[in-house]
Order: structure tokens, then C-alpha cells, then sequence
């Protein structure tokens, strides 16, 4: 068993974590939500991607070629066949030697080469991949850990804001200090001198690409293993914070990895004795069966504030929601959530349980036309379109219907499809049932910024009188903020965000509760219960979802999709479902809503009508 870096890390977290990554790497991976093959490569094409970007700008620095040391395919040592997939896993296939990678990478170092990428260390089972190894004027080196990401310390609230200016993150920390051990380790064995710095590499949030590439205003760099203080305002008051970014002493690495290689190995039953359970949001990785927690037990939708509560019951073999007694219930109730009541309810009532008040109030002030939108957008770590930043998500596709008070309909979608010279262009969708008065498709190159102007034409005069359904609206409003920021002749887009209403508030809010939306409040998951007809699947065989369609948008502005006009119609059909399925459930809650009101109105004229009757009878009688 090769201890790793990110098994460290995982142990380190959570040891049932670690436990569960070397012995059932397909639960694992559902914990981590890694979901898909594909998922899992798109992630490592981003780590690569930001690595090669951090190589280019050492290769500039220094006027020289980084080696690389990972591309040594030889015929294997022995290796372990049930040995599980892990972050660092391509080191463990059998096409790779990782004696040999690590003979390589000594070999590179005595040759003085000054930049050397992705380096093997091994000692004692301990398995080092690193980044990139730069070499100092005195002949020692300095570990550069590399990540895509925007941010690599905790935040801390500064004036009112919250800012990542604290400590670097535990789980950082815990990484280098296990390379650095490793690394230290060999080149001691070697008489080579040992590290000299740790560093991160990653990626400046704040960069706005705006013409040619700058790798050096896009990367920023943080020394780690280092002891300071922060001057921040809170409370009315100047305080002093201190900031420890040192790493973990050799002692307490020596000591993890020991009790690593001790336990790891154990079965399941024998770890649990040494790791009790406790609270966390994933109920599976302690041993509750997935068929049970989304099937007979219905444990979804439950939040994960309550997630030792539910252990302890599960372990006490109450496996079903219908099995609590009403203190047990009311545990639950008493921590704000009520789900399990309303569960109940809607079991023994053999329906949705609908609060027509508060529904009644969430759409009273709404402004026809009522606007319902939805974006799609591309995200990259490296930006590729100017006027864009690191992970930013670029909206490069929308979906508008326009519903009227007499429940006539609008449609307009755009897409942007390449960075090219300034063109819009209206297309026919093939064998579309037109459903409303207007119906307008349009592809769109240029700027990304020429398809944002699109939808604002789209919406026209009604941006001043009509009320904005979204049903995601942090996500929506963020966009829109971000447009108004980077285009200031875009700041319409703010006035949207003033007149915003999330269509998920009604289900996350439990105002409208279905047992068969299995705990979610996700449109996805509503649209099948309450719009049976709409069926995304029966459509679309390619785009399925929305990471799905933020892949195939990025391959379509990058040029790399053979048959584009095909995947044009399936972006536009798959984006024009969202909004419409934002209409029809919006249409089915009012219905639901209006149905409860009218039997609640017919019930009192009865009732009414009853009394009129009884009293008649009954003064006729008197008489």
C-alpha cells in the first residue's frame, strides 16, 4: 500500500475518508462527487492546465527548459492489482515504474537542471508526485505546490467584508508538509541538499484577461512554513491576527503515516471500533446503505446539521421515517426542519401539502410579463475570451420566455459561439412545435458581450414593469452584478436583479411539499412530479445536464466540435427547456394554489348555505 499525498490529506480530514478511498473507491468517489469518467478527466485537464501555465512562467523567469519527468513508460515493477484508484493513481498503473520515475528525477538534480516538472520520490511506501522543483542559486531547491484555485487561506472578516487573508488552509498545509518530509527523506538518503522553501502557486481572482495572456499578473505565489501577523478591523477596533503557515513537524508526519500503514488495512469493522462515527453530511460513508437512505428509509432532504441524529437512530434500527415516535419527530422540529412532519403528513394525506397562504403571498406581486430566464455559461481556470477572470462563469447563453396576463407566451434564446467578428443570426429549430406568438432563435459571434446586449433587446421596455423568475437566483444575480461591473453600458442587467423572484423558494421553503420530489427542491427533480410531460431525456441525447452543456459550450467557442450546426440546436433546445419548465411549474403551483382556493371557497358557501338551511328549519319549527 503506497501512502500518498492525497491519501495523507484525506486521512488527516476524516480517517473513515482515507479508509473508504483505499477500500471502496466507488463510494468514494460519490462522496466526493466525482460522478462521471469524464467528470473526472475535466478535472485533471484543469489541474494540468493551470501546472503548464505555472511552467511557462518558470521556463520565462529563468531563460530555461523545465524537464519533464513523468513520461518514463517502462515495464513495471511488481505492483499491487487491487491496489484503488487515488488522486495520484496514473503513478500506481502498471505502465508506470515509480522506482524508475524516482531514479530519474535524482538523476535530473545531480545534473543541476533547473526546473524540473512533476518529480517521483518513494521511501518506506511513501509516494511523492511533485509539482515542480525550481533550483536556487546555492544548488538547493524550492518546492512549488500548485493549485487551481483562486483562493488558498482561510477567510477573515475585514471592515465588514470576509477576506482570504488568514492562514493558509489546513488541508494545504497538511499536503505540503507531507511532500516536504518525503522529498527531505530521499534527498538525505541521496546527500543532496534538502528543500529550502515551499511555496503555492495559484491562480489571482482579480486578474481580468484584456488582450495577450500575463501569467505574471495571472499567478500569485504564497510561502508557506512561515510565521506573521494581519492588521484587520473588526468590532469598531484595529486588531492583530496572527497568521501560522508552518508546517507539520517530521515527528508528527512520522507518527500519522505509522498509524496510517496500521490501519488502513483493517477491515471495515475493525476501523470502526478505532474511528466511531460522527457527524457529517455523508451518511453512506458510515456504513448507511444508499438503497436505504434515497429508497425505503427516506433520508434525503434531511439536512446535515442533523446527520449524527439520523446515525444514532439508523443504529438503533429505526431504518424508516414512519418508525419515529413524536418526540423523535419533534427533535427534528425542534432544529428548524420540517420535513419530517410534513413528510408524515403528506404520507397519511396521500398528497402534497400546500401552504396557500404563503404562496399566495409569494406571487402576489408579481408583474406580467413575467420574465423567465436561464443561463448557461463556460468556466475555465486559464481565461480564454478577453474581459473575463479565473473561474469566472461567463454567461455565453440564454433562454427568455415571456409570459402574459391572458397566458399568451414569448421566446427568445441566444447563443454565442466564437470570438470572431461582430454577427447575429436567427435560425429555424428543425421539427419545433411552436407554442407561442413569437418565437426567436438567434447564434451570436464577437464579443461575449454582443450576446449579453441580445438578451437585453429581448426583454426590451418590459425591464422596467416586469417581475424576473430565475430558479437560482445567487447564481443569476451574480451574473448579472459581474455584467453590470465588466460592461458599465450593461448596467441595465442590476435592474433585473431588483426585481428577481427564485421559483426554488417555494419548494425549499416547504411551502409546496411532495414526498416524491425525494427531499430536493431542485427543478430537475420537481419538474417530473409536477409536469410529467416534460421529459428533458426524450429530447436530448447528448446534453443532459448542465455541466454536460458547459463542456460542450466551451468545445463550441474553442472550434473543437466536428458537427456544430447539430450541437447549436440540442445548446438551444437544451437552455429553452429550462426557462419553459420554470413556466409550466410556475403554472401547475398557481393551478394547485387556485384549485385549494376554490374548494376552500366552495367548502364555506356550503358550509354557509347548511347553516341558512338548519336555521330556517329550526325557526319554522319554533313557529
Amino acid at each position: 500500500m503506497y501512502i500518498t499525498k492525497s491519501l495523507f490529506v484525506e486521512y488527516r480530514k476524516l480517517p473513515k475518508l482515507a479508509w473508504r478511498k483505499k477500500h471502496d473507491p466507488d463510494v468514494y468517489k460519490t462522496i466526493r462527487k466525482l460522478e462521471t469518467e469524464e467528470q473526472e478527466q475535466h478535472i485533471m485537464q484543469i489541474g494540468m492546465a493551470v501546472e503548464s501555465a505555472v511552467v511557462e512562467f518558470f521556463e520565462h523567469k529563468h531563460g530555461k527548459k523545465a524537464i519533464d519527468l513523468m513520461p518514463g513508460l517502462q515495464a513495471p515493477e511488481k505492483i499491487d492489482a487491487d491496489e484503488p484508484e487515488d488522486e495520484d493513481d496514473f503513478l500506481l498503473q502498471a505502465m508506470f515504474n515509480p522506482g524508475l520515475m524516482m531514479k530519474n528525477t535524482i538523476q535530473a538534480i545531480k545534473d543541476q537542471e533547473a526546473i524540473l516538472y512533476q518529480p517521483t520520490f518513494l521511501i518506506d511506501n511513501c509516494l511523492v508526485r511533485g509539482d515542480v522543483m525550481v533550483r536556487n542559486e546555492d544548488g538547493s531547491y524550492t518546492l512549488c505546490e500548485i493549485k487551481a484555485k483562486t483562493s488558498v487561506r482561510k477567510t477573515v472578516t475585514d471592515d465588514g467584508e470576509k477576506k482570504a487573508i488568514w492562514e493558509i488552509n489546513k488541508d494545504l498545509i497538511d499536503d505540503m508538509s507531507f511532500q516536504k518530509r518525503v522529498i527531505n527523506r530521499v534527498l538525505e538518503q541521496e546527500w543532496l541538499a534538502p528543500i529550502s522553501k515551499v511555496e503555492l502557486r495559484h491562480l489571482n481572482k482579480s486578474y481580468i484577461k484584456d488582450g495577450e495572456l500575463s501569467l505574471n499578473l495571472l499567478l500569485s505565489s504564497q510561502e508557506a512554513d512561515q510565521q506573521g501577523t494581519i492588521s484587520i478591523f473588526q468590532r469598531n477596533k484595529q486588531v492583530e491576527k496572527v497568521i501560522d503557515d508552518t508546517l507539520l513537524p517530521s515527528a508528527e508526519i512520522n507518527q500519522i503515516v505509522q498509524q496510517m500503514k496500521k490501519t488502513l488495512v483493517m477491515s471495515q469493522e475493525e476501523f470502526n471500533k478505532l474511528s466511531p462515527r460522527s457527524g457529517t453530511k455523508y451518511l453512506e460513508y458510515f456504513g448507511i446503505p444508499r438503497t436505504k437512505m434515497y429508497g425505503t428509509v427516506m433520508w434525503s432532504g434531511i439536512h446535515h446539521s442533523n446527520a449524527s441524529l439520523i446515525q444514532d437512530l439508523y443504529y438503533e434500527w429505526t431504518h424508516k421515517i414512519t418508525e419515529l415516535s413524536d418526540d423523535e419527530v419533534d427533535m427534528f422540529n425542534t432544529n428548524g426542519q420540517r420535513f419530517i412532519s410534513l413528510y408524515l403528513e403528506a404520507k397519511k394525506k396521500k398528497w402534497p401539502v400546500i401552504d396557500h397562504a404563503q404562496i399566495q403571498k409569494e406571487f402576489a406581486g408579481f408583474q406580467y410579463p413575467i420574465c423567465f430566464y436561464d443561463y448557461e455559461s463556460v468556466s475555465v481556470p486559464i481565461p480564454f475570451m478577453n474581459k473575463t477572470f479565473p473561474y469566472q462563469q461567463v454567461v455565453v447563453q440564454y433562454s427568455l420566455h415571456k409570459l402574459y396576463k391572458d397566458g399568451s407566451m414569448k421566446h427568445y434564446g441566444g447563443l454565442f459561439v466564437k470570438e470572431w467578428e461582430k454577427k447575429v443570426e436567427q435560425i429555424e429549430l428543425p421539427d419545433h412545435e411552436r407554442k407561442v406568438w413569437v418565437e426567436s432563435e438567434k447564434v451570436v459571434t464577437g464579443q461575449y458581450s454582443d450576446l449579453l446586449e441580445e438578451f437585453l433587446k429581448d426583454i426590451g421596455e418590459d425591464i422596467d414593469r416586469s417581475t424576473f423568475v430565475v430558479r437560482h437566483k445567487g447564481f443569476e444575480n451574480t451574473r448579472n452584478k459581474e455584467i453590470a461591473e465588466l460592461f458599465p453600458h450593461l448596467r441595465d442587467y442590476l435592474k433585473i436583479n431588483n426585481a428577481t423572484y427564485d421559483l426554488r423558494d417555494i419548494f425549499s421553503k416547504l411551502y409546496y411539499f411532495d414526498n416524491w420530489f425525494k427531499g430536493s427542491s431542485s427543478i430537475k427533480k420537481v419538474l417530473p412530479v409536477l409536469v410529467p410531460s416534460m421529459n428533458y431525456t426524450d429530447i436530448l441525447d447528448e446534453v443532459v445536464n448542465g455541466w454536460v452543456a458547459m463542456l460542450k459550450l466551451q468545445e463550441m467557442i474553442e472550434d473543437k466540435i466536428e458537427d456544430r450546426d447539430d450541437m447549436i440546436i440540442k445548446l438551444l433546445r437544451y437552455c429553452g427547456l429550462d426557462s419553459l419548465a420554470m413556466v409550466r411549474i410556475y403554472e401547475e403551483v398557481l393551478r394547485r394554489y387556485w384549485g385549494g382556493f376554490r374548494n376552500l371557497l366552495l367548502l364555506t358557501q356550503r358550509t354557509h348555505i347548511l347553516f341558512l338551511v338548519f336555521f330556517n328549519v329550526f325557526t319554522q319549527g319554533s313557529v
